[in-house]
């Protein structure tokens, strides 16, 4: 999505660990967890995706 809007690729990993930190802060304070929680489990979950992306694009060009 954000390739559309003329990200460069190079910027998608900081992106997802971006979002992914927001959703986890909108998730902790929902939850009554402590905002740190969010932060680093956002992170984690943003970098996760990009490289879950990053294997499944090398496995298709095998």
């Amino acid at each position: 999505m954000a390739k559309t809007l003329g990200l460069p690729s190079k910027y998608a990993p900081h992106l997802s660990a971006t979002l992914g930190m927001a959703g986890g802060i909108a998730a902790a304070a929902t939850s009554g967890k402590p905002i740190l929680w969010g932060i680093l489990a956002g992170v984690f979950l943003g970098a996760a995706a990009c490289s879950i992306y990053d294997q499944g694009k090398k496995r298709v060009r095998e």
